[in-house]
């Protein structure tokens, strides 16, 4: 079907749609990459993050944000926070522990390439006292992008006096969008040492209060853009979202199936994957990882448990998956069965097919019995249970352990567009922290089958930058609304590709630009609870 537009009343642009509901497809032997590093340094980072500029967003330490190019590794820094404030030695404790100071997560606006909405966020520490009394506090900040002159143009403060502690700090973010409104989720870590010489008793310990709702440790809390509490949270007023953490530092969000996964650190045992559900209980430190028995007094407090009734339906969750639940009782923690988990990525597209909507999930421990790693989740459809594992399909899987000397500590990992480029970022003590690149290389051996997506998904268009014409693909795993269009720079719709009913299968439209000037363009996909945008650039 070939369809003639006039679009913004002069531009004609033509396009070809093509339905693929039944074809071949390739399914993979195994996975392979080619490994590279990118020239460069990067400062202890924490966050990455894969641009709709096409660039790499990295959060690093002393209030720093840069940008990297992810073909020539060339780094920016763009912003600095001048407030930043690294901690004081009058803060530190007779145990000798150091107060929480660093520069954790970041996160763009869900409509980041739109100029009005061009905001990042950035969570780090800063001074609330004085010189002579410090006060280490944490703050998020948000700043205004200003696209065309590559600066920051504003800084507003919209959440401070996040509180601090001597370990178990979180620091996570995401901002995204959920049925219209836009949100941001932040993980604040329980702040409590294992060292019981910090604390005149042991219910001065922060971690003894992570499932209070007064205070903000322990827990995931949810805001508005504005730093503003959202009407609908657990408790009216309240910022919390889900409590009883022990020290979350990862959070994905699932745009597919409206899923948010929590990822937080154990103590000896039970590393924890969780599904965020609004105002439940996680359980620590009474409830380890599975509701499994594994410590001392955890089945009779789950028996026991009395729902807070400030909170509808309030009650324990276990934990959706959960590493090394033998509790080694050792002062070696290279003994101890955890892994140390950070961040991690949900995988929607097809080009990896074995890895279709997973959780991907780095790690950062090289322990006795475990390493620093890559875990792939693989996801039943509703993305709220793992999908049979096999001896010869195991799940979760596990990749790059061999690559772990030359790695080090995987802090976090993002993707091209197209899902063909993985990027991770370390967390070195010895300050070697490049970008490390996987590249994934299609399998020669194959062997066909009808090709019925699994997932929603829209592809990096094909060529790109392109001259006249470019393909789009999208998939649908069912009969579905679509809509698809196309918009300038300035975030002004210039053209409708889809708007109406496509059947289960892949789509491919051809766009023809012959009409268009050169320059950067975006096209976005919207399908129930599916959304994706993706840029394309028309050179001529």
């Amino acid at each position: 079907m070939k369809i003639i537009l006039n679009s913004i009343g002069y531009r004609l642009f033509y396009f070809t749609v093509l339905a693929l509901v039944a074809m071949p497809s390739v399914i993979l032997v195994a996975q392979t990459f080619t490994r590279s590093v990118l020239p460069g340094n990067l400062d202890t980072p924490w966050e990455i993050i894969y641009g709709p500029d096409d660039f790499l967003w990295i959060s690093e330490s002393g209030g720093k944000i840069s940008r990297v190019n992810p073909q020539s590794g060339e780094r920016t820094i763009i912003f600095t926070a001048k407030d930043y404030y690294p901690g004081s030695i009058l803060e530190r404790p007779d145990c000798g522990a150091n107060i929480g100071a660093a520069t954790y997560g970041m996160a763009l606006h869900p409509d980041f390439v739109n100029e009005d909405s061009s905001y990042i966020f950035l969570f780090y520490s800063y001074n609330n006292g004085t010189d002579q009394n410090p006060e280490t506090l944490f703050k998020i900040a948000r700043l205004k992008w200003d696209a065309e002159n590559e600066t920051i143009t504003d800084t507003t403060d919209i959440v401070t006096g996040i509180s601090n502690g001597y370990d178990h700090w979180g620091g996570r973010m995401i901002a995204i969008k959920q049925k219209s409104k836009n949100y941001l989720y932040y993980s604040v870590g329980d702040h409590g040492s294992n060292n019981p010489d910090c604390y005149e008793d042991s219910l001065a310990n922060p971690n003894n209060y992570t499932q209070d709702t007064e205070t903000d440790n322990g827990k995931i809390h949810r805001v508005y853009l504005n730093g503003s509490i959202p009407e609908d949270n657990p408790i009216s007023g309240n910022s919390f979202f889900t409590r009883g953490h022990r020290n979350p530092q990862g959070l994905v969000y699932n745009s597919v199936q409206d899923v948010i996964y929590e990822i937080e650190h154990g103590h000896k045992s039970d590393d924890e994957v969780n599904i965020l559900k609004k105002g439940m209980n996680y359980g620590w430190k009474n409830v380890h990882g599975y509701h499994d028995g594994n410590i001392e007094g955890e089945l009779d407090y789950i028996n026991n448990y009395t729902p807070n009734p400030e909170i509808e339906g309030d009650s324990l969750i276990e934990a959706f998956y959960s590493w090394g639940t033998e509790v080694v009782n050792s002062s070696n923690n290279s003994l101890w069965p955890t892994v140390a988990p950070s961040d991690g990525f949900y995988y929607a597209d097809s080009t990896i097919p074995e890895w279709t909507n997973s959780l991907l999930v780095v790690t950062l421990k090289n322990g006795n019995v475990t390493d620093q790693e890559l875990y792939q989740f693989k996801l039943t459809e509703d993305g709220k249970g793992l999908a049979d594992s096999t001896e010869e399909n195991p799940n979760p899987r596990k990749f790059f352990a061999g690559d772990q000397n030359n790695n080090g500590r995987l802090r976090d990992l993002t993707f091209s567009p197209d899902g063909s480029t993985l990027y991770l970022i370390t967390n070195n003590w010895n300050g070697v922290n490049p970008i490390i690149v996987y590249k994934y290389d299609a399998p020669v051996s194959i062997s066909e089958k009808e090709y019925h997506p699994a997932v929603f998904g829209l592809s990096q268009n094909y060529p790109n930058p392109f001259n006249p014409s470019t393909t789009i693909t999208f998939s649908l795993p069912e009969k579905e609304n679509v809509r698809l269009f196309v918009y300038d720079i300035l975030g002004r719709e210039i053209i409708k590709l889809a708007d109406g009913i496509y059947e289960a299968g892949e789509h491919k439209i051809v766009l023809n630009g012959s009409n268009l000037p050169s320059g950067i363009y975006f096209y976005r996909i919207e399908a129930r609870n599916f959304s994706k945008t993706k840029k394309l650039v028309l050179t001529k």
